[in-house]
């Protein structure tokens, strides 16, 4: 990759260089997140000999090793999503059968004194 060659094949160096980009303002969130996997990735593939990571650095290990890890967190995400929508959902249920009990209620007792009002 360019980042590699750049740095000359040090492992450290692209750790640092990655380190400053992920740490850009621009990057919030999900995708700071997503940047740090990257950076662990391609300093998890790297080796400690500089030569071996410019000549010979596993790219589609690289991307692999990537892709795997960012599907697994990515279905991870999905799943706590619909976790806690389906809570929602759930406390919205309750919260509506709860209105549907205080208006029964409360139009019983209209009808009572009504029916009392009218003896």
């Amino acid at each position: 990759t360019a980042v590699v060659a750049a740095s000359n094949g040090d492992r450290d160096t692209v750790k640092e260089y990655m380190g400053v980009v992920c740490d850009e303002p621009e990057l919030k969130g999900w995708k700071q997140e997503r940047c740090k996997h990257f950076a662990k990735s391609i300093t998890e593939t790297m080796t400690a000999n500089s030569w071996d990571n410019r000549e010979q650095l596993d790219v589609s290990g690289l991307c692999v090793h990537f892709w795997t890890n960012m599907s697994a967190l990515e279905a991870s995400r999905v799943t706590k999503e619909h976790e806690e929508q389906a809570k929602q959902i759930q406390a919205e249920r309750v919260e509506a059968a709860e209105q549907a009990k205080r208006l029964a209620a409360k139009a019983a007792a209209e009808k009572v004194a009504a029916e009392k009002a009218a003896a």
